[in-house]
């Protein structure tokens, strides 16, 4: 495996946390199951990285990706219709941001920067995951105002700095590093993903707090 491939397998890791905040939006935080809806997410992330592993074919990452986001409804109480509502519209939302992303990344043209190394790939890959979660949390908060929950702007400011940050922390990292210290790059950028993921986490706890509170 490439410089590139490594990348996308550990910012996978990230997105499929980001699918798991996306199936919240339109299911409610019912779930059937705790554990398979844990197991559920684990699964999907080795069957889409053994499949990009195996293969790496745009049409099967495509509907793969389709299918597992599928079953990943089923974790959830639905009907058939939102659930295939679900899908077409998360995977549009994640297709959308990582195309403009590379397009935004292609004007740029960081390549001319990068001697030797693919740095506009890599961004891409990563900047992707961190903006598709920024887009998690904008439609998240609105769902909360719809439904009433107060959530003090000091808080919402809080966590939406911390991909902000993320985002600009990874930017310079793969743009003002050498090239040759590539692991400790990943292993710098690797460390702000699992930030990104406790701070996360804390914001989930909190808004069940809050939703507590309100009923």
């Amino acid at each position: 495996m490439n410089n590139y491939d490594i990348v996308y397998l550990l910012s996978n890791i990230f997105g499929t946390y980001t699918i798991y905040r996306f199936m919240y939006i339109f299911f409610a935080r019912r779930v059937k199951n705790k554990k398979v809806e844990l197991t559920s997410y684990i699964l999907y992330f080795l069957t889409i990285a053994l499949i990009y592993i195996s293969y790496n074919v745009p049409i099967v990452n495509l509907i793969c990706n389709l299918i597992m986001f599928f079953l990943l409804t089923l974790n959830y109480y639905a009907n058939w219709k939102m659930r295939l509502t679900a899908v077409v519209y998360i995977y549009a939302i994640l297709i959308s941001v990582e195309t403009i992303t590379i397009i935004m990344l292609s004007i740029l043209d960081f390549n001319a920067f990068s001697k030797g190394v693919d740095i506009e790939l890599i961004l891409a890959q990563i900047i992707s995951k961190i903006l598709s979660y920024i887009v998690v949390l904008i439609i998240s908060n609105f769902k909360m105002l719809k439904t009433e929950y107060y959530i003090p702007p000091l808080h919402w400011t809080a966590i939406f700095i911390i991909p902000v940050g993320t985002l600009f922390s990874t930017f310079m990292l793969m743009t003002e590093s050498n090239p040759d210290n590539f692991w400790q790059i990943l292993i710098s950028i690797a460390i702000l993903f699992l930030i990104n993921i406790f701070v996360f986490y804390l914001y989930d706890t909190l808004l069940q707090l809050y939703q507590e509170k309100m009923e």
